[in-house]
């Protein structure tokens, strides 16, 4: 990931935390994604195997696309 890529993500993501819907954590995420609402989960550098694995496969059943962001959970929020 380009130095440009991370400035562009790192202002979307405050844009998105001040003015968007967002839920933060990961079983939060897994309540959310397991009945097939959101449109994108950003998972955490630091995210747990167990929490990112089940994340991603409840992600891939309610087809909603999974970006892994350079950033620990601190970081994002």
């Amino acid at each position: 990931m380009e130095a440009s890529d991370v400035v562009s993500l790192d202002r979307e993501l405050k844009v998105v935390l001040k003015t968007g819907n967002v839920v933060l954590g990961g079983r939060e995420v897994l309540k959310v994604i397991s009945f097939g609402k959101g449109k994108l989960v950003i998972i955490a550098s630091n995210c747990p195997e167990l929490i990112k694995e089940q994340i991603e496969y409840y992600a891939k059943l309610s087809s909603i696309p999974v970006y892994h962001a350079p950033y620990t959970s601190m970081e994002i929020g």
